[in-house]
């Protein structure tokens, strides 16, 4: 049986070997895919979604609950200062048990979202005005449907998210209730005027009507709809006591003009009602909640699940992912760390690495690759920083020199020379003989000049007839003998033309601070001078 089994592994393995990458990756991406993300990545994701989409729900519905405690309690605080107002009443103490009981709302809301301090300030402007008598009843009464006007504003701004698989929250609805919540409380508030300033009674009827109007209109919608949960709930609200005394008065209001009713128990059943409305809303929502929260904790249960089959399916296919990868990672390694060790060695080394899959097609490849690469990098290095006629070094290649000598020279504490050297006449030259000659008189020049330095000049063509030559470690005396020593050659050298080619040439010395430009500069004064005083000779510009 171990026989077997080490027979059957060696031959698993050499079955691995000779296997091409491509139907390896084919494989394992199948068995991963099929049984990973078929089976568990969507199942998972949807639990997660779920979970989130139930969360945000909670958050918003937690948003309306508070948002309409406080509107609730500023309703409340309207009723309060405007009858108050009205009567001539000065009750302090319940105004201000009622004003405690509003911040104490807006501070849970303003907790939830910093933009309601506008309403808190808009709020406390108006308290201001009410206590010091600076506004007129009319004005209470619409500042502050304002303020719960912007509020169930807000409220009717937060929506909730329908969840796959779940009933449809009663948030639509509810938000609705609050609508007609508030058209109850404009109903109290105008009702209490009524019972109070008979002299008001023709002008508030038609209001009073048109509002009890609007709260039937939507309370109706509300029930008509397919949430039966909250028909119900409304229903049974309007079978309660008080509801039935509130909705009377009111029916009898738009009737009658002779109201036997005091204005305070007027106001406390009416308040009653109202509170009852509220809490209809308040326990749909809290159903709404607990639904989620519990559909929450099961897409919570379903995650884990998820993640736990996701391990075990993971655990199965192991054994495949090891097996393939192993025949696939070493092989990767050893070419990644040779291609990095290539670049940073500039390509002089070659990768050993002989297979017969697709790993040593590549290998072969990128060693043949590599040679052409060196080659395309050593033919770009010198195009890049030689002049393409005479082979000498180009202005970029010179710069990049001299910037490494100036360096140098203020790290060492030693002296640099500078020359420009220009072909004299060498327009004439062109004109008389054709540019043909005058490049081969350049590159003649170049030859000439290259065999009259030293190792460590640098020597460029600056650019037309005019060359540059650094002289690292040289002073002015020794400067000047090289550069006679090369205008002497080239004096001396047989161009094949009917004259011999000169050249002029302007020497400067580098002093502490000095910049390319500068010495370029004052070599170049030299060069000119060398000019005026008949060309084929050496200056050196002596200024600081």
């Amino acid at each position: 049986m171990k026989i077997l089994q080490n027979y059957l592994y060696s031959k698993f393995i050499s079955l691995l070997h000779i296997t091409q990458i491509r139907t390896k990756i084919i494989f394992l991406g199948a068995t991963t895919l099929t049984l990973l993300l078929i089976i568990s990545v969507n199942n998972y994701n949807r639990s997660r979604l779920t979970e989130n989409l139930c969360i945000l729900n909670m958050k918003n519905i937690s948003k309306i609950v508070t948002t309409s405690n406080a509107i609730q309690e500023i309703q409340r605080e309207r009723g309060i200062s405007y009858t108050q107002h009205l009567s001539s009443l000065n009750n302090k103490e319940s105004l201000s048990i009622q004003r405690n009981s509003t911040d104490a709302a807006l501070y849970k809301l303003f907790q939830l979202n910093q933009n309601y301090i506008e309403t808190k300030k808009y709020l406390s402007t108006l308290r201001d005005s009410i206590d010091n008598k600076r506004i007129s009843s009319e004005e209470i009464f619409s500042q502050y449907i304002l303020i719960v006007s912007s509020l169930l504003e807000e409220i009717s701004n937060i929506n909730t998210i329908p969840i796959q698989g779940m009933e449809q929250l009663s948030t639509i609805e509810v938000k609705k209730i609050f609508f007609a919540k508030e058209k109850l409380g404009l109903l109290r508030a105008l009702i209490s005027l009524k019972l109070q300033n008979k002299n008001a009674l023709d002008v508030k009827k038609a209001e009073i009507k048109y509002l009890y109007y609007q709260y039937n209109t939507i309370i109706d919608d509300v029930i008509q709809s397919n949430n039966v949960e909250i028909a119900d709930r409304l229903k049974k609200f309007a079978q309660l006591e008080t509801s039935k005394k509130t909705f009377n008065f009111v029916e009898e209001s738009i009737r009658s003009e002779n109201l036997n009713l005091d204005p305070s128990k007027w106001f406390s059943i009416s308040t009653q009602t109202i509170d009852d409305l509220q809490a209809t809303c308040a326990q749909a929502l809290s159903i709404s909640s607990d639904t989620l929260n519990n559909s929450a904790a099961q897409a919570i249960r379903d995650s884990l699940f998820f993640l736990l089959f996701n391990i075990a399916i993971s655990i199965i296919i192991a054994f495949f992912v090891i097996t393939i990868v192993y025949s696939i990672y070493f092989p990767l390694e050893k070419i990644t760390n040779f291609i990095n060790e290539a670049t940073q060695n500039d390509f002089n080394c070659s990768l050993d690495f002989h297979s017969r899959n697709e790993f040593g097609i590549i290998a072969k490849n990128i060693n043949k690759l590599i040679i052409d690469v060196k080659t395309l990098l050593t033919e770009k290095d010198f195009i890049a920083y030689h002049d393409s006629l005479t082979g000498i070094y180009n202005r970029h290649k010179f710069i990049e020199e001299f910037n490494k000598e100036l360096k140098r020279s203020d790290r060492h504490n030693h002296n640099i020379a500078f020359a420009i050297m220009d072909i004299d006449k060498f327009k004439h030259i062109n004109d008389e003989y054709g540019h043909n000659i005058g490049d081969l008189v350049l590159k003649t020049l170049a030859d000439v000049i290259k065999e009259n330095i030293r190792e460590t000049d640098c020597f460029a063509r600056w650019g037309g007839e005019e060359f540059v030559l650094l002289l690292p470690e040289t002073e002015q005396k020794g400067a000047i003998a090289l550069a006679e020593k090369i205008r002497n050659a080239v004096e001396k050298k047989n161009f094949n033309l009917a004259s011999n080619v000169t050249i002029s040439i302007g020497v400067s010395t580098y002093n502490k601070g000095e910049t390319l430009e500068s010495i370029y500069s004052r070599a170049d004064k030299a060069l000119y001078a060398s000019k005026e005083q008949g060309r084929n000779q050496v200056t050196f510009n002596f200024d600081a």
